[in-house]
């Protein structure tokens, strides 16, 4: 399996563009899928510096609702004429990022066009086997103790504005003989959150790789530090962080997991055996 960054916050090559947002591309032999699709065609410019055609991508998973997850995907659309497009229904709610200064939308651009793409989708509203060993799982359940609040990204309910809980939130797993590879947008559930769902239901006590942003950028180091502790009795090999994690997660992290920390930067590649 091959893992290609088509879209990260950061360059590591000046060949390449970046963007706040993510975009992972996977490879095999028998099919091929992209997690999530950044916020512009810039990912598209990426696949075409590294020779990548997209119209033979098979599946397009959306990990959740955010423009910077979802941006990308009109214009893929006009160039891949097959794919399906893994998506959760409750993907296209009025959502925003607040400060004290301002309140910012954040939602799916063209969420008022969804319906010229909806002959594409498949809505998500269970866990679904896609391929064989390749599951999408939704309804992420909470491991005690590891309550995730997001209280500066909110959503309307009701005619109010509330903290949003992200219910559309989804990740996909692929089984391997010793473990499985997983891919998370940006874990507003939390990491631990994810892990225990996949652990729970799956009953999976290896991740060989894990890959996408933990959103911990800004937390304090108190709550850093307890993602990584509950981390800890999941056996996790490696991981591929970008986006979201933030610097002093990823540092945090780097020094706990020696030697198995990766920066996902745009157009890196990760080969999995």
């Amino acid at each position: 399996m091959e893992v290609i960054t088509l879209i990260d916050n950061n360059c590591n090559d000046k060949s390449f563009q970046c963007e706040h947002g993510l975009s992972f591309l996977l490879r095999t032999e028998n099919y091929n899928i992209l997690f999530d699709t950044g916020q512009s065609d810039k990912l598209i410019e990426n696949a075409r510096t590294l020779g990548i055609d997209l119209s033979t991508i098979d599946y397009i998973v959306i990990s959740h609702g955010h423009y910077d997850h979802s941006g990308g995907l009109p214009k893929l659309l006009q160039i891949n004429k097959k794919a399906h497009v893994l998506i959760h229904p409750r993907v296209f709610t009025n959502r925003y990022s607040k400060s004290e200064k301002m309140l910012k939308e954040n939602g799916i651009k063209w969420r008022d066009q969804w319906r010229q793409y909806q002959n594409r989708f498949i809505w998500v509203d269970q866990d679904i086997e896609i391929i064989k060993d390749v599951w999408i799982v939704q309804g992420l359940e909470t491991q005690p103790g590891y309550a995730v609040s997001n209280h500066r990204l909110i959503t309307e309910a009701c005619g109010k504005m509330v903290p949003d809980i992200f219910p559309d939130e989804i990740v996909l797993f692929i089984k391997q003989p010793d473990g499985v590879v997983l891919f998370s947008g940006c874990a507003h559930h939390g990491i631990v959150n994810i892990l225990y769902t996949i652990r729970h239901r799956y009953h999976i006590n290896n991740f060989n790789w894990i890959f996408g942003g933990l959103h911990l950028k800004g937390k304090d180091r108190e709550e850093i530090i307890l993602t990584l502790t509950g981390t800890l009795s999941y056996n996790v090999n490696q991981w591929a962080l970008n986006h979201c994690t933030g610097d002093e997660a990823f540092d945090i992290f780097h020094s706990a997991y020696a030697g198995s920390i990766h920066y996902a930067a745009s157009g890196s590649t990760f080969m999995i055996s």
